[in-house]
C-alpha cells in the first residue's frame, strides 16, 4: 500500500460539497453511491488517501471521497445522472473517468490505476517515494529501502532507527521499553526468539518491517509489547534476483542473494541464502562495591568484544493450480555462532573508615571467553482455498515444524599477572547443550458478511519439546583438568502445549470502522529437573479480547483506537534454578515459579496529511500485572562465593506497573531535493512492587528523539544523515544515562539503478555510550560501555530489477513483501 502527501484543498472541497449535497438540499430526490478502488499502475498496490472528486456535466463539483487503507472509496449522496470522476494523488498523474451513468443505489466504477508522475527541478528528476515510516490502523510499517544508513547490517540495525524501538550496545532490541516481543518472518513465527532472530536477517533482504503493538485476536498474544513482523523481498514475475556484498570496519563482511522464477501461471520458485560476519568492539569501565564484613571496591577496565557469524539458506515453491487454490512449501536451515572475547584488568581495594587501601590481591587480570552456537531447520506448508474470486470468502491452513540445537560454552579465568600464567582464583566454566522441537498448526476461515463486514474464526495449536543439559566446572591451575560441579549440573526437560480458538468480526459503518475479537487459550507447561526429581507444572485457560476502531475525519484526518489483552510467558532459561556464569563476578539464576505477565494495552492514534507534510500522534497506556524485572544482589553461596564479591542476576515478578506515553511522527518535504522524517517518544511509568527486602515504588519519565534527513544530490546520488538522542531513564534498581549518536550514508546508483554502491558510517562522533548505575542493600554498581565507530561498503546488483517493473519516469518504491492482514 502507498501513502503520500495528498492535496488537502481538494479533500476539503470534496468533503464539504459532499456534505452540503447530502444534508443541505430539501429536494426529495433519491441519492446513490459511487464506489471503486485506486491502485498504483504496474504494481497493483493500493493507494491510500487518494482524493476522489465527482463533477457534474457543467464541471461543478458535486461530491467526493478519500480512499481507505485498501484503496477503496465510496462517494455518497449522488443524485441519478451522468458524472465525471477524477482521482488525484501527489506524485501521480491525475486520472479522469468520463460519462459515468449513476442510475441505481450503488454504481461501481471498478479499479482506477494511477501512474507515477516525474517532476523536474533544474535538470534533476525527482521521483515520488514512500515515507520512511507509514502509520496504519493497527501497525507502523517501516520502508527499509529508505534507510540507507543500515543497509549492510541486520534487522537490528534497521530497528535502531525506528520509533518505539531501542537497541543497546550489544544489539539487544526492546520495543516500547520491553524486550518481550514476538518475531514473525513473513507472517510466520521465527525459530529463534527476540533479538536472536532479528540479528541474523540481513537488512538488504528486507522489504519492510511491521511494528504491531496491539495485534488482533487472530494472532498469538505473546509478548508485552507486541509483534515485529519482518517482510522479506519477493518477486513474482519471470526470473529476477538481487545480490549484495558488504565489507567494513571493524571486522564486518558478508554476502546474500535471493532469486525468484515464475515458470508459468502455476509454478513460482524461490531460493535465497546469506553469510554474514560482524564484530562489535568496545570498552568497559565499571566500579562495583559490596557491603559485607568488609567494604570491597573493584574497578574494572578493559576491552569488550562481540563477534557473530551466521549462514542461512532457504527455498520454496508456490503452486497455483487454479484461481481458487494455492499451495506453498518453504524449507529453511542455517547456523550461527556468537563469540565473546573480553579482557579486563581489575583493581581491588578495601574501604575502611572512608579510606581506600589496596586489597591483598590489588591487581588481577581476567579473560571471559564464550561461544554460543546453534543450527536449525524448518519446514512450512500453506494452503489457501478461495470459494470465489472476489468476495474474500476463503479457508486457509498452515503447518510448521522447526528443529534447533545449540551449544554454549562460557569460560572465565582470573590471573594474578598479565602474562596469564598463575591463577589468582579458580577458573569457572558453564556449558549448555540443548535440543528443541516445535510444531504449529492453524486453520482459519474468513467469510464476508454483506458488503462492508467480514467474520473470521480459527483454531491454532503450538507444541514445544526441549531438553537442556547444563554443566558447571572448576579448575585451580591452567594445566589442570576441568572438574564437574555436580551441585550445579542439571538435565532439564521442558514441555509446552498451547491450544487456541479465536473469532473476529470487522466492518464499516459509513466513515466508522471496527474490529472486535476474542481468543481463548489453554496452556500446559511442565519444567522438570530430571536428576533431582523436581518439576513445576502450569495448567490454565486464559481469555484475550481485542478491539480496533477507526474514524475517517474530513480533510485527510483519521482517528484510531485499539485495545488488546496480552501475555508474556518466561523463556526457558529464566526457569532454571541454578547458576550460569556470565563472567568472573556475575552469575545468572532462574526461577521455575515465575508467573507470566498479563498486560492490558490501550492505544489512541491520529493522522493528518497536508500537501507536503504528514503528522501522526499515538498515545498508549499499558497496565502490566506480575511485572517481571531483572534484579541483582550479592550471591549468597559460601562455597562458590566465599568472598561475597559475585553478583547474582535473576528475573522475577516484582509487582504492578503502569506504562504510558505519546509517540509523535512528522514526514515532510521542505524542498524537492530534501525529505525528512522526525519522531519523538515521550514515556513514563509507575511501578508498585517489591523483591525480598527491597521496595520498588518508583516513577520516571523519559524521551527519545530521532530525525532522518534524506538529500537527493543528483538523479543517482542520495545522502542521508540520521541523528538520535535517548534520554536517561530509571529501572527497578538503577538508572541509565542519556546519550547521542549520529549515522551517515551515501548511495550511488549505476546502470539505470540495476547496480548500486552504499557507503555508510555509524556512530561517527564516537558518542554511543551505555552507562548504567544500579544499587541494592548490599551493593552499588556503575558500568559504562563504549562502542566504536564503524564503516561499511555495500554493493548491490539486481537481476530484472527485483522489484515491480517501473519505467524511468515512474516513482521509486520498496521491494515487494508478503505479510499478514490484521
Amino acid at each position: 500500500m502507498i501513502k503520500k502527501k495528498g492535496t488537502s484543498f481538494w479533500v476539503l472541497i470534496a468533503l464539504t460539497i459532499s456534505f452540503l449535497n447530502t444534508y443541505g438540499s430539501n429536494e426529495p430526490a433519491v441519492k446513490g453511491q459511487i464506489k471503486g478502488k485506486v491502485v498504483e499502475k504496474g504494481s497493483g498496490e493500493a493507494v491510500s488517501y487518494a482524493t476522489i472528486a465527482v463533477f457534474a456535466q457543467d464541471n461543478s463539483l458535486v461530491g467526493g471521497a478519500i480512499t481507505d487503507d485498501k484503496g477503496a472509496f465510496v462517494a455518497k449522496g449522488i443524485k441519478p445522472g451522468v458524472y465525471d470522476i477524477e482521482a488525484k494523488f501527489v506524485g501521480f498523474e491525475t486520472v479522469r473517468l468520463e460519462d459515468i451513468n449513476v442510475r441505481g443505489f450503488v454504481t461501481d466504477v471498478g479499479v482506477i490505476e494511477l501512474g507515477s508522475e516525474a517532476k523536474l527541478l533544474e535538470g534533476v528528476e525527482v521521483t515520488a517515494t514512500r515515507p520512511e515510516v507509514e502509520y496504519k490502523i493497527d501497525r507502523k510499517v517501516i520502508n527499509v529501502d529508505k534507510m540507507v544508513t543500515s543497509l549492510s547490517g541486520s534487522a537490528v540495525d534497521i530497528l535502531d532507527n525506528v520509533p518505539s524501538v531501542e537497541v543497546d550496545i550489544d544489539g539487544n532490541v526492546s520495543l516500547r521499553g520491553s524486550s518481550d516481543f514476538t518475531v514473525f518472518i513473513d507472517g510466520r513465527p521465527s525459530v529463534f526468539k527476540g533479538s536472536d532472530a532479528l540479528s541474523q536477517i540481513p537488512a538488504s533482504m528486507i522489504a519492510n518491517i511491521e511494528i504491531i503493538t496491539n495485534p488482533s485476536a487472530k494472532y498469538d498474544p505473546d509478548g508485552t509489547s507486541g509483534i515485529i513482523n519482518i517482510i522479506t523481498k519477493k518477486k513474482a514475475s519471470g526470473f529476477s534476483g538481487v545480490a549484495n556484498v558488504n565489507a567494513g570496519y571493524p571486522g564486518r563482511y558478508g554476502a546474500d542473494a535471493m532469486f525468484s522464477y515464475k515458470a508459468n501461471e502455476k509454478f513460482t520458485y524461490h531460493l535465497g541464502g546469506d553469510f554474514n560476519s560482524n564484530q562489535r568492539k568496545g570498552t568497559r569501565y565499571s566500579e562495583n562495591t559490596t557491603f559485607g564484613q568488609d567494604t570491597v571496591l573493584r574497578i574494572t577496565d578493559g576491552d569488550r568484544n562481540r563477534e557473530s557469524e551466521s549462514f542461512n539458506l532457504k527455498g520454496g515453491i508456490d503452486f497455483t493450480p487454479n484461481k481458487k487454490n494455492r499451495f506453498s512449501l518453504m524449507m529453511a536451515g542455517g547456523k550461527r555462532e556468537n563469540v565473546n572475547d573480553n579482557e579486563y584488568l581489575y583493581s581491588n581495594y578495601l574501604i575502611r573508615d572512608g579510606v581506600r587501601t589496596p586489597a591483598d590481591n590489588p591487581l588481577t587480570f581476567n579473560t571471559d571467553d564464550g561461544i554460543r552456537s546453534s543450527k536449525y531447520a524448518s519446514l512450512d506448508f500453506d494452503y489457501v482455498h478461495k470459494f470465489d474470486a472476489k468476495s474474500g470468502h476463503e479457508l486457509s491452513m498452515s503447518a510448521h515444524y522447526g528443529y534447533s540445537e545449540g551449544d554454549e560454552d562460557n569460560q572465565t579465568y582470573t590471573y594474578g599477572d598479565r602474562e596469564q600464567t598463575v591463577f589468582d582464583e579458580a577458573a569457572q566454566r558453564s556449558t549448555e547443550d540443548s535440543e528443541d522441537h516445535s510444531f504449529r498448526y492453524r486453520i482459519d476461515y474468513t467469510r464476508p458478511v454483506g458488503e462492508h463486514a467480514k467474520f473470521e474464526a480459527g483454531y491454532q495449536v503450538r507444541m514445544n519439546r526441549s531438553d537442556e543439559t547444563n554443566g558447571s566446572f572448576n579448575k585451580s591451575a591452567p594445566d589442570a583438568d576441568w572438574k564437574l560441579n555436580e551441585k550445579y549440573s542439571y538435565l532439564n526437560e521442558f514441555t509446552k502445549d498451547i491450544h487456541a480458538i479465536y473469532g473476529t468480526f470487522a466492518g464499516e459503518l459509513d466513515k466508522f470502522g471496527y474490529q472486535l475479537g476474542l481468543r481463548g487459550e489453554y496452556t500446559y507447561r511442565q519444567t522438570k529437573l530430571v536428576n533431582v526429581d523436581s518439576e513445576t507444572t502450569i495448567d490454565r485457560f486464559d481469555i484475550f479480547p481485542t478491539a480496533h476502531f477507526s474514524y475517517q475525519l474530513p480533510a485527510e484526518q483519521q482517528l484510531m483506537a485499539s485495545y488488546s489483552r496480552r501475555i508474556n510467558r518466561p523463556a526457558n532459561h529464566w526457569l532454571e534454578p541454578f547458576p550460569t556464569y556470565m563472567d568472573a563476578y556475575n552469575v545468572r539464576i532462574g526461577d521455575p515459579g515465575i508467573e507470566p505477565e498479563y498486560v492490558d494495552s490501550y492505544e489512541v492514534g491520529y493522522t493528518k496529511n497536508f500537501d507536503a507534510i504528514s503528522v501522526s500522534a499515538e498515545a498508549f497506556y499499558k497496565k502490566i500485572n506480575n511485572r517481571t524485572e531483572f534484579v541483582k544482589e550479592v550471591w549468597n553461596d559460601p562455597v562458590q562465593n566465599p568472598d561475597g564479591d559475585i553478583f547474582m542476576n535473576t528475573r522475577t515478578n516484582v509487582g504492578i506497573e503502569s506504562n504510558y506515553g505519546l509517540e509523535l511522527m512528522l514526514n515532510a518535504d521542505p524542498f524537492k531535493w530534501w525529505s525528512l522524517s522526525f519522531s519523538g517518544t515521550f514515556s513514563g511509568y509507575d511501578l508498585d512492587g517489591s523483591y525480598k527486602e527491597q521496595v520498588f515504588d518508583r516513577s520516571d519519565f523519559y524521551y527519545n528523539f530521532r530525525m532522518s534527513n534524506d538529500f537527493l544530490i543528483t538523479e543517482s546520488i542520495r545522502f542521508q544523515v540520521t541523528p538520535r538522542f535517548m534520554s536517561g531513564r530509571q529501572s527497578t534498581q538503577g538508572e541509565r544515562e542519556s546519550f547521542f549518536y549520529l549515522n551517515l550514508a551515501v548511495k550511488q546508483d549505476f546502470m539505470d539503478k540495476q547496480f548500486s554502491a552504499t557507503l555508510q558510517a555509524r556512530n561517527v562522533l564516537n558518542s554511543f555510550k551505555w552507562e548504567y548505575t544500579s544499587y541494592g542493600p548490599d551493593f552499588a554498581s556503575m558500568s559504562r560501555y563504549e562502542g566504536q565507530p564503524s564503516v561499511a561498503l555495500t554493493l548491490t546488483y539486481r537481476i530484472n530489477n527485483y522489484r515491480p517493473k517501473r519505467s524511468k519516469n515512474q516513482g521509486g518504491g520498496g521491494g515487494e513483501g508478503g505479510g499478514f492482514e490484521m
